[in-house]
């Protein structure tokens, strides 16, 4: 098992782990070698018995000085390097006793009859046991010198593989040589810091990717995930990916919460994401191209930032358009989504591909004058090489349509002479058939308030206007909302015009009584009520244009205890896709008014629907497989057909037996959805 790490913001490399040759590990590690071949040697062991003790004995030294998470490798260490001192120990004893050099002993207690200590015999050595002594210090210095040289270049080539001078597994459970290349790769960031503001925990959103040997994206799974709340200190993340045949990838990082002051403002800001322009590709193969690209992601407090584009730069693109989707998410949670298409196409071919071209449907317009009415109209070309074309209309936008019904022919031609040709119709109506009904115009009931000075009280209102053809319209109203109303009855006039020139008026009165004396100070309240509204609301959508969200606002005031607040749009409302602002006034009975807001956010939350084959059995012999052809579609509730992206693509070349095809779609928000089928090889030679 491997684990690559890697920092979102550079690869700096931690601050345990030092690059190069570590010269204190060198020194313990060349005399644990001497001390090992020496043993070897005195034991009377061979050439090749002194070499791998001398050899082994600089790696366990390592292993005692950065211990390992397993308890059975330390105590083995710990076991090994005793021997070696207990063979040591042995290995002078037998020493002395061969070439018989005297040890310290203590002087004799007994005397003579004069009370002197009885002498010592002296003892002389021979030469031939001088000889021995001189050959054992010569093979002692020998093994020495080998020992060393051993420590030397098995660990200099050690650390040259790793980059690092024997690191603790504290980022890796590799000890020794280089990452495997055919298991995946899970990228985590150096280490997430944090302020949890006033409180005992914070929410901490950080970025982890993940990809196979082939470079497909992978979904690392992380605990705890990112987003949930962090407390005070610090707490050790484990993520992990495991690809299509089983391997498995892990890695981990450090999220640090401190506490703090008063939190900084929230961030509302979406980074700014660069993707490329739409391109094309060359390729001489039948099964795609690999193709590479750049995107670019910055926000005004986190920096740079690295995008997640699916798919990732470096895949395998089969032939045609693919859309390609990036996401860039800051440490808010803001994200910004944009796209780009990649067009893969065969060098040398012919393209005999024509144009697409998109226009408007049926266009139906009343006629504003007895010659019909100008019509303006929207129509656009692509084509899978040459890109954007535009195309030629016949009769032209922005000329005077006749009243009745027009045909519009379009075409489009590309660099290779390929054309297209579309069309659609307008309809020019008679005036006496036009819109002739007025709009609907809603005005709030009296409104009753008390006058805040003596030149009476600012009082604001809401009216909405709707048509049957224009929908909402902005209505027009005298006095208007927010202006100042004097002592008395005022009536208020509001009207709305549509596109067809029909306009409604409806009225309403407005009445601003003195200033009532308070019961307990004799003067104005003029105190505003105070309105509660929910948290921002985010909810993900029921239908392909949005949901039905309700919520609860309600107002107190300190004389008038619980009001009535009105909101717009209303609970129960339907809102559609995006973020809407939610506003809610509330009234008392002295006629103060206060205000407050809030936003509801409808987003995606419904991933694509993938649909793969049954399990595919095709004839493949066992040395060249089988080439297999498949169809796999995807579709999304609102962005209609997605194209979806197999890992083997469609058209390669499986081996006998079972081979599993996985297959990711994703839609315009950023909704993933996975699904596999079986490619089964049968026969053989």
């Amino acid at each position: 098992m491997i684990t690559t790490k890697q920092s979102v913001t550079g690869a700096t490399p931690p601050a345990a782990i030092k690059p190069g040759l570590d010269a204190r590990m060198l020194a313990l590690a060349s005399l644990a070698s001497v001390l090992g071949g020496v043993v070897a040697s005195a034991f009377g062991g061979g050439p090749l018995a002194t070499l791998i003790c001398a050899a082994i004995s600089p790696w366990i030294t390592a292993f005692l000085v950065h211990p390992g998470p397993h308890r059975v490798r330390r105590v083995t260490a710990v076991l090994l390097f005793a021997l070696l001192v207990s063979g040591c120990r042995k290995a002078v004893a037998a020493v002395r006793t061969g070439v018989r050099i005297p040890g310290r002993t203590a002087r004799r207690r007994r005397s003579d009859a004069s009370g002197e200590p009885a002498a010592v015999p002296a003892r002389t050595v021979n030469p031939g046991e001088a000889r021995l002594a001189r050959a054992w210090l010569r093979q002692v210095t020998l093994t020495a010198a080998i020992s060393f040289a051993i420590a030397i270049v098995s660990l200099t080539t050690a650390e040259t593989i790793r980059g690092e001078a024997f690191a603790a597994e504290r980022d890796t459970t590799f000890f020794g040589g280089a990452p495997s290349p055919s298991g995946p790769t899970v990228l985590v960031p150096d280490g997430v810091v944090a302020r949890a503001g006033d409180d005992t925990a914070a929410r901490v959103t950080y970025q982890v990717t993940a990809a196979d040997a082939a470079g497909n994206p992978l979904v690392p799974v992380c605990t705890p995930r990112s987003g949930t709340p962090f407390t005070l200190g610090q707490t050790n993340v484990e993520c992990s990916a495991t690809d299509a045949t089983g391997r498995q990838a892990q890695a981990h990082f450090v999220v640090t919460v401190r506490p703090g002051g008063t939190p900084p403002p929230p961030d509302h800001r979406q980074p700014a994401l660069t993707v490329p322009e739409d391109f094309t590709h060359d390729t001489s193969t039948a099964g795609g191209a690999r193709v590479t690209y750049t995107a670019h992601a910055r926000d005004a407090r986190d920096g740079t930032l690295t995008p997640d584009c699916l798919p990732i730069s470096g895949s395998s693109f089969a032939l045609g358009r693919t859309r390609v989707t990036c996401t860039a998410t800051d440490a808010a949670g803001n994200t910004a989504r944009a796209s780009f298409s990649i067009t893969v196409i065969r060098a040398g071919d012919d393209d005999h591909t024509p144009p697409v071209i998109t226009m408007p449907e049926t266009v139906e317009l009343p006629a504003t004058s007895s010659g019909g009415t100008n019509v303006t109209y929207d129509v656009s070309a692509t084509d899978n090489r040459d890109g954007a074309l535009k195309p030629s209309c016949q009769p032209p936008s922005g000329i005077v349509f006749k009243i009745g019904t027009t045909t519009v022919n379009c075409s489009a031609q590309d660099a290779s002479d390929n054309k297209a040709t579309k069309s659609f119709t307008i309809i020019v109506t008679r005036a006496q058939s036009a819109d002739r009904t007025p709009p609907q115009v809603d005005v709030p009931n009296p409104i009753k308030t008390a006058a805040t000075s003596k030149d009476g009280a600012t009082v604001t209102y809401h009216v909405s206007a709707t048509d049957n053809r224009d929908r909402e319209l902005k209505p027009s109203c005298d006095p208007a909302s927010g202006t100042l109303f004097k002592i008395g009855t005022t009536t208020v006039n509001c009207s709305a015009q549509d596109a067809a020139g029909n306009q409604t008026t409806k009225s309403f009165k407005v009445t601003v009584t003195p200033i009532p004396a308070s019961p307990r100070n004799k003067g104005p309240d003029r105190t505003p009520p105070v309105i509660a509204v929910p948290d921002p609301i985010r909810t993900a959508a029921t239908s392909k244009d949005g949901a039905t969200v309700t919520y609860d606002v309600s107002a107190t005031d300190k004389r008038n205890r619980p009001l009535r607040p009105v909101c717009g749009p209303r609970s129960g409302s339907f809102f559609r896709f995006g973020t809407t602002t939610v506003k809610c006034i509330a009234r008392d009975a002295t006629g103060t008014i206060a205000s407050n807001s809030f936003t509801v956010t409808v987003f995606d939350g419904t991933p694509p629907v993938i649909t793969v084959p049954d399990t595919i059995e095709e004839y493949a012999s066992f040395q060249g497989g089988a080439t297999v052809n498949y169809d796999v579609s995807a579709t999304d509730d609102r962005d209609g057909d997605v194209t979806p992206h197999c890992n083997p693509p469609s058209g390669s070349t499986f081996p006998y037996g079972p081979t599993t095809v996985r297959c990711s779609a994703q839609d315009s928000t950023g909704n993933t959805a996975t699904k596999t089928f079986t490619v089964i090889g049968v026969g053989g030679d």
